[in-house]
């Protein structure tokens, strides 16, 4: 069966830059969702055309709850407006709380890790980024991660009462370590100390991550968006983001993104399906 993937506000230079080449593969097919009146490159491509954003972000969620296999990828559509149709219907947001999980892959070292959360949780609490890192784990696990190393990000790695992300920290790694996982979680951990094995040899930080975790949880939303954008902006990389906690996967790209970048949200959205 092939997937489905509905995308909520296509336009045109979507079509040519990232359906087309999808199309090639032979494993997708393709709603768009769009206020525009598009041209449909084949018969695998079906066009919803409605009048407003809003309505556009409604239809699209519509279309992607009655599809089988399928995901949910925004085009050219404000976050906002799509994640109010998402979390306003029930058979697509959960009771748990839904969060975005970034694959950033460097392209000349070949590293790989996973950043929580740059687009939807402002300002999580200790019980939210517990969460984040539940979603995460399960992102993770489907990527074939076995026992991974998962950092919660400050600016120190010993605890400051005085820094509210090494309080947030460490009290989350207090919880997992009452709690069963098939995980390493350290923190608070700076980004030099979970990313650079040097850095952590020279700052002589003991614990089992040594410059290698494979997932940073950022204490907010400022945080891990800057640091996403600027590894997407800055460096040569591959970045992909997908929504965990909602009963499909949804690519949320920027619309700054690159086709590269939305092709990749798309295969990483598409492992993600159950």
């Amino acid at each position: 069966m092939k997937v489905t993937v509905v995308i909520a506000g296509a336009d045109q230079k979507m079509v040519a830059e990232v359906v087309v080449p999808l199309l090639l593969e032979n494993r997708y097919q393709f709603v768009l969702v769009s206020c525009e009146a598009l041209s449909l490159p084949e018969t695998r491509v079906k066009l919803e055309q409605v009048k407003t954003m809003g309505e556009v972000a409604e239809r699209a969620v519509e279309v992607v709850i009655r599809s089988p296999k399928s995901i949910l990828l925004k085009g050219q559509i404000q976050t906002a407006v799509l994640l109010r149709a998402v979390l306003t219907n029930s058979e697509l947001s959960h009771q748990r709380l839904i969060s975005q999980v970034t694959k950033i892959e460097l392209i000349e070292s070949r590293r790989q890790f996973l950043l929580t959360d740059p687009a939807l949780n402002i300002e999580p609490n200790t019980r939210a980024k517990i969460d984040l890192c539940l979603n995460a784990l399960e992102v993770a696990n489907k990527l074939g991660m076995r026992k991974p190393k998962l950092a919660l990000l400050s600016s120190v790695e010993v605890l400051n009462p005085k820094i509210p992300s090494a309080v947030s920290a460490a009290e989350v790694v207090d919880y997992f370590k009452q709690t069963p996982n098939e995980a390493i979680i350290e923190g608070p951990l700076s980004m030099d100390v979970a990313t650079d094995p040097t850095a952590a040899k020279s700052k002589g930080y003991s614990g089992q991550i040594q410059g290698d975790a494979q997932i940073l949880v950022a204490p907010n939303i400022d945080s891990a968006n800057i640091l996403y954008k600027t590894l997407a902006h800055f460096t040569d990389c591959q970045v992909s983001g997908v929504l965990v906690g909602t009963s499909v996967p949804i690519a949320l790209t920027s619309r700054s993104d690159s086709p590269l970048a939305k092709i990749a949200a798309v295969k990483f959205a598409e492992s993600m399906i159950d």
